[in-house]
This record gives structure tokens, sequence and C-alpha cells, in this order.
């Protein structure tokens, strides 16, 4: 029987979310192994409880961030992927209209580096 106060894609220490999400940051098991997955933008996206970015799914911007950083990620997530609040995403906006997408694009037009576009 799966543990309650952890994720269901977390099955034998493998993250079976990796199948759908391309991208997903490796620090992350503190949420797969307690309560916490259930803020996990993933796990409600792969399991319907709320609708997202269609590219939410392999977007590169998960894999740059660093360790430590998931919480912040949850946060831009919620603010810019989900529902649908990807229409005010530049990522998204770039994407739709046939242009690169820079990989250290954030959602809100900030870069990793800190620079604004």
């Amino acid at each position: 029987m799966q543990d309650r106060k952890s994720c269901p894609l977390f099955v034998d220490f493998v993250r079976e979310c990796t199948k759908e999400i391309v991208c997903l940051p490796q620090d992350t098991f503190d949420y797969c192994t307690t309560e916490k997955f259930t803020n996990c933008p993933f796990y409600l996206l792969i399991y319907k409880k709320v609708t997202g970015c269609e590219y939410m799914r392999k977007c590169p911007v998960y894999a740059q961030f660093k360790s430590g950083d998931f919480d912040k990620l949850i946060e831009i997530t919620k603010q810019y992927c989900l529902f649908d609040k990807f229409l005010y995403c530049k990522r998204y906006a770039l994407e739709k209209a046939g242009m690169k997408v820079p990989v250290e694009l954030l959602p809100d037009g900030s870069t990793l580096n800190g620079s604004t576009s």
C-alpha cells in the first residue's frame, strides 16, 4: 500500500513523473517523500487537479533551477503556468509566435542571471 504521506508518483524510489515531465528539477525528493507533494505543480497537472500550459511538461526552465530552489519554482509555476495564467508568460508568447525562446528566460521576462527583457 502506498504511503499517504508521499507522492503516488514516487514508486520504489523512482519518480514516475519523469515519464511525463521532461525537465524535472533534481532536488524535489523532499516533496516526493512528504505531504508536500500535494503542492507540487507536476503532481497537480498529471492528476488533472489543475489545468496548465501546454508547454509545461517539456519546459526547459525547470531544469535550470538549482538544488533548494523548488519552492521558488512552485511559486513561479503557480503564478504563470497553471490554469490560464500561462497567457501572461513571456516564454509562452514567444513559443506561440514561433520565435526562439531563450532557455534562461523566465515567465515574467526576467532571466535566471537577473536581467530583464
